[in-house]
């Protein structure tokens, strides 16, 4: 099709069914102020809009575009972009097949530009050091692309940036910027999924705002970054699958609990020492009790829309939304050892933990049974003993345990509910369980020695007494025992010795004086 409607200023044409090309003319339409072609079908190379002066805002994401001729060719569209003084949103994120490379020039795109959405495409090279002269970018989305290099410094600069997502590329070699300043505005930084080293920059501290960092499946060497703990409305803290290490201290300072909002907290997969961090266990305010602390809260949005992949029920899920009362703790597979804190109990809105493959020792906490939103409980593969506690039946709510790997003993607990549904999967690797669903039968207590038999109630004051503390003496304790159990224990004989046994108990007690003989 054709437009030759040079007055138009907006052309929406979002979520439709839209095909072919992308028509040329609308470069033609000079007083255009917006574009929005996205989630259509659209194909085929995005035009030159250097024509469109006015031009604010452009959303082409989401359909089936192409980039350039050859991946390692320049994106010439987006060069074309900075003739537009006045543009303000580009978004051009989930169209897969965009190859090519970032150009230098984007540097030049105006000032103006506010959000920059280019994830979910297959461009490639670095990523241009001029994006940091885009002084008022709010929002830099280059996620599941195939950058390398490393991410400029000068991305730390850029003081009204709020969300830096370029998780999921091949940024290698890099170190991660150490200029963020005292009026860094970020809120969520997701670096997963990429090839950083060195350690987490300190001056991160100076984000006041930060409400997610996820540092996951990087190179990254560090010890804990206690000072993550004075981030007051974090949120999400992912640091898995990297190369941390050493024991996680405590806060220096006690003015302010630390996370007081901290929802997500996966440490796993490093090499982490020492005892589980109780202090701050004990402390997560937001999954003692999620309902009070999103008070307030009523008017946003109960969900995040930032996209996290974590390790729930034992399997890796993708999460594009989640819900704000979501919460979980995943330390698993890493040298922990030590008890686990019975502070755990406290944390009655967590629903998912996973302490699995580290060196705990003792019992499973009966405060466990205190958590009563919990969903999915790993504690396999570590040195825990003694008995499973009876309380994990109350966890009406609990779908997946696992158990397994351990020093455990006794009978497992038996209830109407949901506990009975697990597997023998969740118990094996216990040598000292028995009990229903595994195939070891628990031994049943051997009864005790009865002397009351059917018709002879009114001699109960026997019954679970040994003879020998009926009967003083060895021997003539033995010989009546040899008579009951020859004879059955004939009603004169019971009376004779229960006559006997009243006489014992008062002369002891001084009620009679002894007989002479």
């Amino acid at each position: 099709m054709g437009l030759s409607l040079v007055n138009l200023e907006v052309l929406y044409l979002n979520y439709n069914r839209l095909t072919g090309d992308i028509p040329t003319s609308i470069n033609n339409a000079s007083q255009l102020m917006a574009i929005e072609l996205s989630r259509n079908s659209f194909t085929g190379s995005i035009p030159n809009f250097g024509n469109l002066k006015q031009l604010h805002v452009l959303r082409l994401n989401d359909n089936n575009l192409t980039g350039a001729e050859s991946p390692n060719q320049q994106l010439e569209f987006l060069s074309s972009l900075t003739n537009c003084p006045y543009l303000l949103r580009l978004e051009i994120g989930n169209n897969g097949m965009m190859n090519g490379i970032l150009p230098a020039s984007i540097g030049n795109l105006s000032t103006s530009v506010i959000s920059f959405r280019a994830s979910n495409c297959s461009i490639r090279g670095i990523i241009p050091p001029g994006v940091g002269n885009l002084i008022n970018l709010q929002v830099l989305e280059l996620a599941n692309n195939r950058l390398t290099g490393f991410i400029p410094t000068t991305i730390g600069n850029l003081e009204g940036l709020v969300r830096l997502y370029l998780y999921n590329n091949r940024l290698e070699w890099g170190i991660i910027p150490t200029t963020f300043g005292a009026r860094c505005s970020l809120q969520s930084l997701n670096l997963n999924r990429n090839k950083l080293e060195g350690a987490l920059p300190r001056s991160l501290s100076n984000c006041r705002s930060l409400q997610l960092l996820n540092f996951g499946n990087n190179r990254i060497q560090d010890t804990f970054p206690v000072w993550t703990g004075n981030l007051t409305y974090l949120r999400v803290l992912i640091l898995a699958s990297n190369n941390f290490s050493g024991t996680i201290s405590s806060l220096t300072s006690k003015a302010t609990l630390p996370f007081p909002n901290l929802q997500v907290f996966d440490i796993s997969h490093n090499e982490f020492t020492g005892n589980l961090p109780n202090e701050y266990l004990r402390d997560f305010k937001a999954m003692i009790d999620a309902s009070v602390n999103h008070r307030g809260e009523e008017d946003q949005s109960p969900f995040y829309t930032d996209s996290l992949i974590l390790t729930v029920k034992g399997l890796n899920l993708s999460y594009g939304t989640i819900l704000t009362t979501f919460s979980t703790i995943d330390m698993s597979s890493n040298r922990f050892s030590g008890s686990i804190p019975t502070s755990i109990g406290n944390l009655n809105s967590l629903m998912y933990l996973n302490l699995s493959h580290n060196c705990l020792t003792g019992n499973i906490p009966a405060s466990f049974g205190n958590v009563t939103e919990l969903e999915s409980l790993d504690l396999s593969a570590n040195r825990l003993e003694g008995e499973i506690p009876t309380e994990l039946t109350k966890l009406t709510f609990l779908a997946m345990i696992n158990l397994s790997m351990n020093n455990l003993s006794g009978k497992i607990p038996q209830s109407n509910g949901q506990f009975s549904t697990f597997e023998n999967t969740s118990y094996v690797g216990n040598s000292g369980l028995c009990g229903f669903p595994l195939t070891r039968k628990c031994e049943e207590p051997s009864p005790p020695v009865m002397l009351q038999e059917d018709g002879y109630d009114d001699y109960g004051i026997l019954d679970g007494f040994c003879w020998q503390a009926v009967v003083s003496g060895y021997g003539f304790g033995f010989v009546i025992s040899c008579v009951i159990l020859g004879y059955g224990r004939p009603k004169w004989f019971v009376e004779w010795v229960y006559r006997f046994y009243r006489i014992n108990m008062r002369s002891r007690r001084g009620d009679v004086a002894p007989q002479r003989s």
